[in-house]
C-alpha cells in the first residue's frame, strides 16, 4: 500500500451542480480526455411501474340436488359481487328449483331442501370469496414484485453508465509505451507508479472482456515485464521488484523514461502484479502467455516471501514495518499465484509454497490481527499491536482506511461479524458517502476505494450518495487529484453493485 504522501498539483474543484440532474462533460479531446453524458440514476427512479389491470373473472358455482345441478355464473369486472349478494340470487333460484323438484318427484319438502341448498350455497360463497381474497393477495405480491424489479432494473441502468465514463476514462489513462499513468497528461512529465497502475489494470481486467481490452492489457504487462529488477539492479539486492518512473510526453507519445530507483513497497507492487495476471487468465482464458512468462512470474511471486516474517510480510526489505494493507494485498496476490499454480503454470513446488501460506492467512488472521473491535494498523513481530498508531476511527489514515483493506481484498467475507463491526466503526465515524473527510480537511483524496466497500457491502443507499459527489468532480473535468487508482476503485464498486442487484432480481 502506497503511504508517501503525494503533492496536490490541484485542488479538488467540486461543482454547486449535483449527480441528481444530467451532466454533460466536455473535455478537449487533444488533452487525452472524453466527453460523456451521465444519466441521473434519482431521475429513473421517478419511474413508477404501470399497474397490472385485473381481468375480467367469471365465477362458476355449482349446487347439486338428488338429480340435477344448478350452475349460476357472477361475473365481476373488479371482483367487487359481496357474498350476501351471491347468496340472495342462489337462495332465489335454488327455492324456485326445489319447487319443480318437489311436484315431480313428491319427495322431500320444499322447506327442508331450501333450508339445505341455502347452507350449501352460503358454504359454496365463503369458498368462492376466499379464492377471490387468495387471487387479489397473488395479484398484488406480482404487482409488487414487477415494481421492485423495475427498480431494480433502474439502478443497474445507472451502475452501467457510470461504469462505463470510468471506463473509457481508465483507457486514456494508457500512455503509448503501454503503461497506465498516475494522472495523464497529453504533453509534460507523468508519474508511473506500478502499485496504482495495477489496480487499474485490475478494474479493466474485470470490467471488459474484449478482445481489444486483452490486447491493451497485455501492452501494459510488456511494460512491466520490461522494467522488472534483477537482484544486480534493485537497490536491495531482490530480483523481481519494479521501480516507480518518471516519463516525458509530447503530443501525446512517451519520449523518455526514467527511473526512481526506489518504490514504495515490495510486498504490495509483487502482489497486485499477480493478482492482475490471475484475473487476466480468468478472464480472457489465455494460458500461453502467463506460461511464456513463468521465469519473472516465479521471481515476482517470491518477492512477497522475501519479506515474509511469522507468515505476515514486511512492506519491503528495508521497511521492516508489518502493514494491514498491505497484507491484505499480499492474500489477495498469495491467491491468485496458487491460482496460477494449479491452472496454468505447472510448478508443483510454487504451488506447495504458495498454499501454505494462504492457508496461514486463513487459519491465523484474525486470531493475530482482530483487536476486540479493530484490526491492528501495524503488527509487531511478536503479533502485538504496534502503538506507535494509537487506533482512533477518528483518525482517517492510517486507522480507518486501513480496516476495510481486508474485506477489500477477500481477506474476511463481506458478511462475516467481523465486516460488520469494521463497516459500523468507519459509518459511525465518517460520512464517507458524503466524502466529508474532504470537506473537514483529513484528505484531499476522493478515496475511492470507499465506493468498492459500498458494492461490497451492499450498501446501495450510501453508494448512492457516494456517486453523486463523485459525479460533481466527474462533471467539473476529473481535477488532481483524481487520479487512476481512484476512478479504477469506483469502477470495482460499480461493477459489484450490478452484481449485488443483480442477485435480488426475482
Amino acid at each position: 500500500m502506497l503511504r508517501k504522501k503525494v503533492s496536490v498539483i490541484l485542488a479538488v474543484t467540486v461543482l454547486g451542480c449535483s449527480v441528481l440532474g444530467t451532466g454533460v462533460v466536455e473535455v478537449d479531446a487533444a488533452s487525452n480526455s472524453l466527453s460523456y453524458s451521465i444519466s441521473s440514476f434519482f431521475k429513473k427512479l421517478k419511474d413508477k411501474a404501470n399497474s397490472s389491470k385485473q381481468e375480467e373473472t367469471t365465477t362458476i358455482i355449482e349446487t347439486t340436488s338428488e338429480e340435477e345441478t344448478t350452475v349460476i355464473e357472477t361475473t365481476s369486472q373488479e371482483d367487487t359481487t359481496s357474498k350476501q349478494e351471491i347468496t340472495e340470487e342462489l337462495t332465489t333460484e335454488t327455492e324456485a328449483t326445489t319447487v319443480m323438484d318437489t311436484q315431480e318427484q313428491g319427495a322431500s319438502s320444499k322447506q327442508e331442501v331450501t333450508e339445505e341448498l341455502t347452507t350449501e350455497t352460503e358454504a359454496t360463497t365463503e369458498v368462492v370469496m376466499q379464492e377471490k381474497e387468495t387471487t387479489s393477495e397473488e395479484e398484488t405480491t406480482s404487482q409488487q414484485s414487477v415494481a421492485d424489479n423495475s427498480k431494480i432494473y433502474n439502478s443497474i441502468s445507472y451502475y452501467k453508465e457510470m461504469a462505463t465514463v470510468e471506463a473509457e476514462w481508465l483507457w486514456s489513462q494508457q500512455m503509448s509505451n503501454g503503461a497506465f499513468a498516475f494522472y495523464n497528461a497529453d504533453n509534460g512529465s507523468v508519474y508511473i507508479n506500478p502499485y496504482f497502475s495495477e489496480i487499474v489494470a485490475i478494474a479493466l481486467i474485470n470490467y471488459d472482456s474484449s478482445e481489444e481490452a486483452r490486447e491493451k492489457i497485455e501492452d501494459y504487462f510488456e511494460w512491466h515485464f520490461a522494467h522488472i529488477n534483477t537482484a544486480e539492479t534493485d537497490y536491495n539486492g531482490l530480483a523481481g521488484t519494479i521501480y516507480d518512473y518518471d516519463v516525458i510526453i509530447k503530443n501525446g507519445i512517451v519520449v523518455s523514461e526514467t527511473s526512481r530507483g526506489t518504490y514504495d513497497s515490495t510486498d504490495s507492487y509483487s502482489a497486485l502484479f499477480i493478482k492482475a495476471l490471475a484475473d487476466y487468465a480468468k478472464t480472457y482464458g489465455d494460458k500461453s502467455y502467463l506460461q511464456k512468462h513463468e521465469s519473472l512470474i516465479k521471481d515476482i511471486t517470491n518477492v512477497m516471501f522475501a519479506t515474509m516474517s511469522g507468515g505476515y510480510t514486511y512492506a519491503k526489505p528495508d521497511y521492516k514495518i508489518r502493514y494491514l494493507m498491505d497484507n491484505a494485498e499480499v492474500y489477495a496476490g498469495l491467491t491468485a499465484a496458487k491460482y496460477i499454480y494449479s491452472n496454468v503454470i505447472d510448478d508443483t513446488e510454487m504451488y506447495k509454497k504458495v498454499n501454505s501460506a494462504v492457508a496461514f492467512f486463513d487459519d491465523n488472521f484474525n486470531k493475530y490481527w482482530w483487536k476486540g473491535d479493530h484490526y491492528a494498523t501495524v503488527l509487531n513481530s511478536d503479533y502485538s499491536e504496534y502503538t506507535g498508531y494509537e487506533f482512533s476511527w477518528s483518525e482517517l489514515y492510517p486507522c480507518a482506511t486501513s480496516q476495510i483493506f481486508p474485506i477489500l481484498y477477500g481477506l474476511i467475507d463481506a458478511d462475516s461479524t467481523y465486516a460488520q463491526i469494521v463497516y459500523e466503526g468507519l459509518c459511525g465515524a465518517w460520512d464517507w458517502q458524503k466524502m466529508d473527510y474532504i470537506s473537514e480537511g483529513a484528505t484531499v483524496f476522493c478515496w475511492g476505494n470507499f465506493a468498492y466497500l459500498g458494492g461490497l457491502m451492499d450498501d446501495e443507499e450510501k453508494l448512492n450518495s457516494y456517486m453523486a459527489k463523485y459525479g460533481e468532480i466527474v462533471e467539473s473535468g476529473r481535477p488532481y487529484p483524481l487520479y487512476s487508482s481512484e476512478s479504477a476503485m469506483v469502477l470495482m464498486g460499480c461493477d459489484e453493485m450490478i452484481r449485488q442487484l443483480g442477485f435480488k432480481i426475482e
